[in-house]
């Protein structure tokens, strides 16, 4: 395995040609999902994501990712995750499947917190030559407690790409700042994703702005109590039998 620098694709971002410029692209990407706690320290977590090329005005994915997360020590995590793209659905569809298993580390001094999550990542690609490609991602993150409510975060990520030998060569880079807003399950960011393949190698693959939007609602880890009242003689046999209201407004057949 040849040795790389973690510093190079920096280098080859602050380095590029003006000559090599790429096509650029402006995309919005908003997600919304569900968090279902099982303990203290794990839960499983279901996402729809839709992904939108503004430039040229159409739906670039729509994403289903699954993902099982736990915390093994107090700054050590775990996770594993599925999701299913669909890419080009408008009007010539296909179906990438992409893999994910994820090591994290963190540690906080005061208000700052840095977190070190290394991916790696399987894609399994419909309609391609070689359909199976690995993919390692190495992601550094800082974030600021501003409040409870308000946290801003800024993060790098490196994407390399596996070859057949098992070396790496470095394929793309990944800029994010944004701020998370936990009391409202919101997140919202900007990021920078450049190609580091060569524009030669790959003249299609734009540098993309990307606004995001996220949401993610948090379930009960238990159901709450429900509490019955006695119900007055007669209120079953009430309650049974739907109001007119009730028979103009269902859907059920």
């Amino acid at each position: 395995m040849r040795a790389t620098s973690p510093l190079l694709p920096l280098a080859a971002l602050l380095l590029a040609s003006p000559a090599a410029a790429r096509d650029t692209s402006v995309n919005a990407w908003t997600n919304a999902g569900l968090k279902a706690p099982f303990s203290d320290d794990g839960a499983f977590l279901l996402q729809e994501e839709l992904r939108m090329n503004l430039t040229d005005g159409v739906v670039d994915e729509l994403n289903t990712q699954m993902s099982f997360k736990q915390r093994v020590h107090e700054r050590v995590g775990l996770a594993a995750h599925y999701r299913l793209d669909l890419e080009d659905w408008q009007e010539d569809p296909t179906a990438d499947h992409r893999f994910g298993f994820d090591g994290q580390v963190g540690h906080s001094v005061g208000r700052l917190a840095a977190t070190l999550r290394q991916r790696l990542q399987p894609e399994l690609s419909s309609g391609e030559d070689d359909p199976l490609r690995f993919v390692v991602r190495t992601r550094a993150r800082l974030r600021w407690s501003a409040s409870e409510s308000v946290r801003p975060y800024a993060a790098v990520e490196p994407y390399a790409a596996l070859d057949p030998d098992g070396s790496p060569s470095w394929d793309r880079l990944r800029v994010d700042v944004g701020v998370a807003l936990p009391r409202w399950g919101l997140d919202l960011s900007y990021r920078v994703d450049e190609p580091l393949v060569p524009v030669a190698v790959n003249p299609g693959a734009p540098t993309r702005h990307i606004v995001t939007l996220a949401w993610l609602h948090a379930l009960p880890r238990t159901p709450q109590p429900i509490e019955l009242a006695e119900s007055p003689p007669g209120a079953a046999d009430a309650a049974e039998a739907p109001s007119s209201s009730e028979e103009s407004t269902s859907t059920q057949p």
